[in-house]
């Protein structure tokens, strides 16, 4: 559910956002998520070097992607499994 709010900025800062989003093609909506988006990823990164700092946190795990990139499904005769599950739970 979307809601409609009214943030008052400087004139300064409206310039900067439109700019901003000129520039990058983007709406000043999808600016302000980034900019919300990568404050939430700072703080985390802060907070994880703050344990790490008190000896709490040795490493951090590293994203490794869900699938391989060789991945090939193999193929299955028959319904798909999700239609089988359907079916048993009805």
């Amino acid at each position: 559910m979307v809601t409609e709010q009214v943030i008052k900025v400087s004139r300064e800062t409206y310039e900067c956002l439109d700019t901003e989003a000129r520039t990058r093609g983007l709406s000043i909506e999808r600016i302000l998520e980034d900019i919300v988006q990568e404050l939430a990823a700072s703080r985390e990164r802060a907070f994880i070097e703050r344990l790490r700092m008190k000896g709490l946190l040795v490493s951090t795990p590293t994203a490794s992607p869900n699938t391989p990139r060789n991945f090939k499904p193999v193929p299955i005769d028959g319904e798909p499994l999700s239609q089988t599950i359907i079916e048993d739970r009805e």
